[in-house]
């Protein structure tokens, strides 16, 4: 299993990429500021930059001196393409209904987190009915 070690920024080498483009490297600034780095940039055991070009980028503006990484012990130039290739193939982005329901949750739980103590509660107890209710509709549903 790969272990996540803590390294000085500047041991990490960046050789030839195929990523060209960064693209707009400033929200994944705000969200790094906002909740961290939620992935490790992946490096070789010689430190070369295999995955997290983007993040790599973002964290240096940051001014940050030291970064979480996954080494993967490898000298096959074909598995260090693989997995550059691999981290942004295998991805899949949120469909619209996925972000819209997403940002919906968002919304409730922010309106719940500014309501006082009391109020949340109840609140919690009517979501709780109305989870059982549709629940109950829809199994009623189906057997109709």
């Amino acid at each position: 299993m790969n272990e996540i070690v803590e390294i000085a920024i500047k041991k990490i080498k960046i050789k030839t990429r195929i990523r060209k483009d960064l693209g707009d490297i400033e929200p994944l600034k705000k969200s790094i500021i906002r909740l961290g780095l939620l992935s490790p940039l992946i490096v070789s055991d010689a430190y070369e930059l295999l995955a997290g070009r983007r993040r790599l980028e973002a964290i240096k503006q940051l001014s940050w001196k030291t970064v979480p990484i996954i080494i993967v012990k490898t000298k096959s130039r074909l598995k260090k393409l693989d997995i550059e290739l691999e981290e942004n193939f295998a991805r899949k982005d949120f469909t619209y209904s996925e972000i819209e329901e997403g940002l919906e949750q968002r919304r409730r739980l922010r309106r719940k987190q500014e309501l006082p103590f009391i109020v949340r509660f109840f609140v919690s107890i009517l979501d709780f009915f109305a989870r059982i209710l549709r629940a109950l509709f829809r199994k009623k549903e189906k057997n109709e």
